[in-house]
């Protein structure tokens, strides 16, 4: 999967999730479970779900008792192992899914990658990118990697590109510059913006890291 690719999509769902009230605001990673239970079209086990994402299966539990509080899936006890938890998507869970791979289809710009794709396709992205876990960290480093060796960016720029919310890209800068990942500069004087934020030689490490697990990505056309 291509970088642009994939920031394409995390900047559409960040948009429209922004327009999403707060208590029924999923994150990217419970929307891929979803996905991924309407392309495999058939109930998975809690630990299936977790080695899907990489998780550990507490971590999973976690996000399945939350789909499952907003009806979103069903989980039930397996009839052989009652000691496993089996998680389908409900019908509610499948407009859901239909809804909001529309809505992400219709927040990416003309001109930007996958804008001519369908929601069906979107799906399937949704599902395979739910394979590797991208933090708001890696976000920023995947954008600021895009702009070349040295790039200084505002931080403007980065809520604009990722479609995240101002205070969540401040203090993510924040952390990162603590476990020196990016550093802050002084953006031309003619620049209305002042000081801008650039990766350090650290930061580029993790970034090609990054890009290797976005590029490891495989999108698969969807089973149904």
């Amino acid at each position: 999967m291509e970088v642009r690719e994939y920031l394409s999509v995390r900047r559409s769902y960040s948009l429209m999730r922004h327009e999403v009230d707060a208590p029924v605001r999923l994150t990217f990673a419970e929307v891929a479970i979803m996905c991924h239970l309407v392309e495999e079209d058939a109930a998975l086990r809690t630990s299936d779900l977790a080695t899907y994402q990489g998780v550990l299966k507490p971590t999973m539990t976690h996000r399945t008792k939350h789909l499952e509080s907003l009806g979103l899936i069903v989980r039930m006890r397996g009839t052989e192992d009652q000691r496993n938890v089996i998680c389908a998507i409900s019908k509610e869970g499948l407009r859901c899914v239909e809804v909001l791979c529309e809505r992400v289809c219709d927040k990416i710009a003309q001109g930007q990658a996958l804008s001519r794709t369908t929601p069906r396709r979107i799906r399937s992205y949704i599902n395979d990118m739910g394979t590797i876990s991208c933090g708001a960290s890696e976000l920023i480093l995947l954008t600021m990697s895009a702009e070349g060796e040295g790039a200084c960016l505002p931080v403007s720029e980065i809520v604009r590109r990722l479609g995240l919310l101002q205070p969540t890209v401040s203090m993510t800068i924040e952390s990162m510059i603590r476990r020196g990942l990016v550093e802050r500069c002084q953006r031309p004087a003619d620049d209305p913006g002042g000081l801008g934020i650039r990766l350090t030689d650290r930061g580029r490490g993790e970034a090609l890291r990054t890009i290797d697990l976005v590029r490891g990505v495989k999108v698969h056309r969807s089973r149904s």
